[in-house]
């Protein structure tokens, strides 16, 4: 597995939706569960994992564009 760059990490990131990155955070960094993470967003938990399931969706297509980008596989 390759290690993703700290600066496409961020720019992913900041590609999401405000509510799905705090998600992302609550979770990633902070180590808060689902549960948690939904009652500090104010949302069920229900919709928690509507966001993370969007989140890293589109953390995954813009990460592997960045890779893809940056480091073509030519084969």
């Amino acid at each position: 597995s390759e290690l993703i760059e700290d600066a496409a990490l961020r720019a992913a990131l900041l590609e999401l939706a405000p509510l799905d990155r705090e998600a992302v955070v609550l979770t990633a960094w902070f180590d808060l569960s689902g549960a948690d993470a939904a009652r500090a967003l104010g949302i069920t938990h229900a919709a928690y994992r509507m966001r993370m399931t969007r989140a890293r969706r589109r953390l995954r297509a813009a990460l592997t564009t960045s890779q893809t980008v940056e480091n073509p596989q030519w084969t």
